[in-house]
């Protein structure tokens, strides 16, 4: 034993035990956590809930105005989608 071992009190050796009994629980509780697959699948799936919904919002932001309405370009949009599918489905019937 080198002489600075020798100096350490009982105490100081108890709280170096203490100290590396926690280090080694957090080790243990993180590698436990790394390989539990169904709590990595809920982490995964409350992120890309997370994303999803954040990008709901900005859509919703971007098609509405102030007031919560639909801007004049989504009226616009969702009137050219409806007359293109109505003339395609007259065209349709047409060629029967």
């Amino acid at each position: 034993m080198a002489a600075s071992d020798q100096s350490r009190s009982v105490d100081q050796i108890e709280s170096d035990l203490k100290a590396t009994r926690t280090e080694l629980e957090a080790t243990v509780d993180e590698l436990a956590s790394r390989l539990d697959v169904k709590e990595q699948a809920r982490r995964q799936a409350a992120h890309g809930r997370a994303a999803v919904s954040q990008q709901a919002k900005r859509l919703r932001s971007a098609a509405t105005d102030h007031r919560g309405r639909p801007t004049t370009e989504v009226t616009a949009a969702v009137l050219a989608v409806t007359l293109t599918t109505v003339g395609t489905v007259l065209v349709m019937r047409r060629r029967r």
